[in-house]
């Protein structure tokens, strides 16, 4: 089947946190899909965000806005988990580790915050360009310096379903692809450096990466 996964590269580099600025580094938008027992045939979506602890706080809850039929308030997603990301040092050191309490303005202190929708029906056949999942917010971490209005421009996940034999969705018989991996956050200077996002796919689904272009602005698409 044809899927698209919102594939996010944490773009990190070393500088000063505005640290009443932005928060939003990358995230990922997946779903699955319940094969048997209770909610079978049906989808739950999960978002993942990874915020710069040095920024303004998560929200609560975030909502997957779609062109998929019933869902033109958008799919709410509440925060389930957040998990601290930043590095673990040796005790005693020099200069402590940064964490999500104490970020010290360290672009490496990161916090991972999971979103889960409940188990949900989308009815109907996906056009050829696909469904599409997307949540925006403001702004993008002021640490990126390789993108345009750093800590002030939008910042947009997005997926897209696409159809598959023109089989209904309903019940679903697919979910997208995931990362197992989770992003690598930070480098040393002059190090050589090799990470897999380790994408798999329940299915056995073939995937493929290719680069995206970072999406701004406050509509999907545009």
């Amino acid at each position: 089947m044809k899927k698209l996964l919102s594939i996010l590269l944490l773009l990190l580099c070393i500088g000063v946190i505005d640290t009443y600025g932005s928060h939003l580094m990358g995230g990922e938008v997946t779903w699955v899909c319940k094969k048997s027992g209770t909610n079978a045939g049906r989808f739950k979506f999960t978002v993942k965000l990874y915020r710069d602890c040095n920024g303004i706080p998560a929200p609560g809850a975030v909502n997957l806005l779609t062109n998929a039929p019933g869902w033109g308030g958008g799919i709410n997603c509440n925060q389930i988990s957040t998990l601290d990301l930043s590095p673990v040092g040796t005790a005693g050191q020099t200069i402590p580790c940064p964490t999500c309490t104490n970020p010290g303005g360290q672009l490496n202190a990161v916090l991972e915050c999971i979103y889960e929708s409940t188990w949900i029906t989308i009815t109907g056949v996906p056009p050829a360009t696909g469904w599409y999942f997307y949540y925006n917010d403001c702004c993008r971490n002021t640490g990126v310096t390789n993108l345009g209005a750093s800590g002030g421009g939008n910042f947009t996940l997005r997926a897209v379903m696409f159809p598959y034999n023109a089989t209904n969705t309903n019940p679903c018989y697919d979910s997208s692809p995931r990362f197992a991996e989770r992003p690598q956050l930070a480098t040393m200077i002059g190090n050589i450096t090799t990470y897999s996002s380790n994408a798999v796919d329940e299915e056995g689904d073939s995937l493929y990466y290719e680069w995206g272009r970072p999406l701004d602005g406050t509509t999907y698409p545009g």
